[in-house]
């Protein structure tokens, strides 16, 4: 595990993270104490584009679905609350 003060990590940022990207432990201390691990970042993932497809395709369903309900002045919290309040 590699050590570093503040002050060299100020000095060797960029080292620093290629290090860390590459698998290495880096490790900054503060008045020789660890005070912060460096770790890579998990990569992105890239989307499916047939998953992507078919979501945005269910998105644009779905709008047009709402789209065609009708205007209620009731909000949907005070319909729930009266299903709640009547019972089964």
């Amino acid at each position: 595990m590699a050590r570093y003060s503040v002050v060299e990590a100020k000095n060797n940022l960029s080292a620093l993270i290629d290090a860390a990207q590459s698998g290495g432990d880096v490790v900054i201390t503060r008045h020789g104490k660890p005070a912060v691990k460096m770790v890579p970042v998990d990569p992105v993932v890239d989307i499916d584009p047939e998953w992507a497809a078919r979501r945005d395709a269910e998105m644009a369903r779905l709008a047009k679905l709402r789209a065609s309900m009708p205007f209620s002045p009731v909000s949907s919290v005070d319909i729930i609350r009266q299903m709640r309040d009547e019972g089964p």
